[in-house]
Protein backbone atom coordinates (compact mmCIF):
# COMPACT_ATOMS: atom_id res chain seq x y z
CA UNK A 1 0.00 0.00 0.00
CA UNK A 2 1.30 3.42 -0.75
CA UNK A 3 1.52 6.78 1.86
CA UNK A 4 -1.76 8.56 0.81
CA UNK A 5 -1.33 12.28 1.42
CA UNK A 6 -3.72 14.48 3.40
CA UNK A 7 -5.04 16.28 0.40
CA UNK A 8 -5.78 13.28 -1.20
CA UNK A 9 -7.83 12.15 1.08
CA UNK A 10 -9.51 15.22 1.86
CA UNK A 11 -10.30 15.37 -1.89
CA UNK A 12 -11.70 11.68 -2.24
CA UNK A 13 -14.26 12.38 0.92
CA UNK A 14 -15.16 15.83 -0.70
CA UNK A 15 -15.84 13.79 -3.90
CA UNK A 16 -18.15 11.05 -2.05
CA UNK A 17 -19.85 13.86 -0.11
CA UNK A 18 -20.83 16.07 -2.94
CA UNK A 19 -21.68 12.73 -4.52
CA UNK A 20 -24.11 11.58 -1.30
CA UNK A 21 -25.45 14.94 -0.99
CA UNK A 22 -25.96 15.96 -4.27
CA UNK A 23 -27.58 12.70 -5.16
CA UNK A 24 -30.07 12.93 -2.17
CA UNK A 25 -30.64 16.88 -2.62
CA UNK A 26 -31.44 16.63 -6.76
CA UNK A 27 -33.70 13.11 -5.53
CA UNK A 28 -35.73 14.95 -3.13
CA UNK A 29 -36.43 18.42 -5.55
CA UNK A 30 -37.80 15.94 -8.19
CA UNK A 31 -39.92 13.88 -6.16
CA UNK A 32 -41.12 16.59 -4.37
CA UNK A 33 -41.84 18.39 -7.82
CA UNK A 34 -43.72 15.37 -9.22
CA UNK A 35 -45.47 14.79 -6.15
CA UNK A 36 -47.00 18.85 -6.41
CA UNK A 37 -47.36 18.27 -10.26
CA UNK A 38 -49.38 15.06 -9.01
CA UNK A 39 -51.87 17.37 -6.60
CA UNK A 40 -51.86 20.26 -9.21
CA UNK A 41 -52.61 18.25 -12.10
CA UNK A 42 -55.32 15.58 -10.17
CA UNK A 43 -56.65 17.31 -7.20
CA UNK A 44 -55.66 14.58 -4.88
CA UNK A 45 -52.43 12.35 -3.71
CA UNK A 46 -54.51 9.12 -4.25
CA UNK A 47 -51.88 7.05 -7.08
CA UNK A 48 -53.87 4.18 -8.60
CA UNK A 49 -52.14 0.53 -9.02
CA UNK A 50 -52.08 1.18 -12.54
CA UNK A 51 -48.67 -1.01 -14.44
CA UNK A 52 -47.48 1.72 -15.46
CA UNK A 53 -46.55 3.05 -11.96
CA UNK A 54 -44.34 -0.26 -11.08
CA UNK A 55 -41.50 -1.95 -12.30
CA UNK A 56 -42.41 -5.28 -13.76
CA UNK A 57 -41.02 -7.62 -15.96
CA UNK A 58 -37.55 -6.31 -16.12
CA UNK A 59 -34.57 -5.23 -14.04
CA UNK A 60 -33.36 -2.15 -13.05
CA UNK A 61 -30.93 -1.34 -15.70
CA UNK A 62 -33.88 -2.44 -18.30
CA UNK A 63 -35.98 -0.01 -16.46
CA UNK A 64 -33.48 2.69 -16.19
CA UNK A 65 -32.40 2.30 -20.04
CA UNK A 66 -36.12 2.32 -21.26
CA UNK A 67 -36.68 5.97 -19.58
CA UNK A 68 -33.07 7.27 -20.45
CA UNK A 69 -34.26 6.66 -24.48
CA UNK A 70 -37.59 8.44 -23.38
CA UNK A 71 -40.08 5.35 -24.00
CA UNK A 72 -41.89 5.67 -20.66
CA UNK A 73 -45.59 6.12 -20.92
CA UNK A 74 -45.65 7.72 -17.71
CA UNK A 75 -46.92 11.23 -17.47
CA UNK A 76 -44.67 14.45 -16.18
CA UNK A 77 -45.42 14.08 -12.97
CA UNK A 78 -44.98 10.32 -12.30
CA UNK A 79 -41.60 10.87 -14.79
CA UNK A 80 -40.28 13.22 -12.32
CA UNK A 81 -41.15 11.23 -8.99
CA UNK A 82 -39.47 7.96 -11.32
CA UNK A 83 -36.25 10.16 -11.62
CA UNK A 84 -35.91 11.20 -8.40
CA UNK A 85 -36.28 7.76 -7.30
CA UNK A 86 -33.80 6.51 -10.08
CA UNK A 87 -31.21 9.11 -8.97
CA UNK A 88 -31.62 8.06 -5.15
CA UNK A 89 -30.93 4.43 -6.28
CA UNK A 90 -28.34 5.04 -8.40
CA UNK A 91 -26.48 7.70 -5.55
CA UNK A 92 -24.81 4.71 -2.85
CA UNK A 93 -23.95 2.60 -6.11
CA UNK A 94 -22.20 6.01 -7.84
CA UNK A 95 -20.72 6.09 -4.58
CA UNK A 96 -18.77 3.06 -4.58
CA UNK A 97 -17.38 3.36 -8.14
CA UNK A 98 -15.78 6.22 -6.98
CA UNK A 99 -14.33 4.17 -4.03
CA UNK A 100 -13.02 1.79 -6.16
CA UNK A 101 -11.76 3.94 -8.64
CA UNK A 102 -10.09 5.89 -5.43
CA UNK A 103 -8.29 2.40 -4.28
CA UNK A 104 -7.34 1.47 -7.94
CA UNK A 105 -5.44 4.80 -7.85
CA UNK A 106 -3.79 5.05 -4.28
CA UNK A 107 -3.34 0.68 -5.23
CA UNK A 108 -5.23 -0.34 -1.34
CA UNK A 109 -5.03 -4.13 -2.96
CA UNK A 110 -7.65 -4.56 0.29
CA UNK A 111 -9.99 -2.03 0.16
CA UNK A 112 -10.14 -2.56 -3.99
CA UNK A 113 -11.34 -6.06 -3.43
CA UNK A 114 -13.73 -4.77 -0.50
CA UNK A 115 -15.06 -2.16 -2.84
CA UNK A 116 -15.39 -4.47 -6.54
CA UNK A 117 -17.33 -6.74 -3.88
CA UNK A 118 -19.53 -4.62 -2.93
CA UNK A 119 -20.02 -3.10 -6.11
CA UNK A 120 -20.82 -6.49 -7.62
CA UNK A 121 -22.92 -7.52 -5.05
CA UNK A 122 -25.27 -4.00 -5.85
CA UNK A 123 -24.88 -4.53 -9.69
CA UNK A 124 -26.24 -8.66 -9.28
CA UNK A 125 -28.91 -7.17 -6.55
CA UNK A 126 -30.09 -4.15 -9.66
CA UNK A 127 -29.73 -6.78 -12.33
CA UNK A 128 -31.69 -9.43 -10.70
CA UNK A 129 -35.98 -9.52 -10.20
Amino acid sequence: MLIQSGDSESRFERAISIILLGGVLVSLILISAGIVLFFVTHGHFSISKTASVYIRGENFFEFLYRLLQGRSAQEKDFLLITWGIMILILTPYVRVIVSALHFIRIKDIKYILFTLFVLIILTVSLAVH
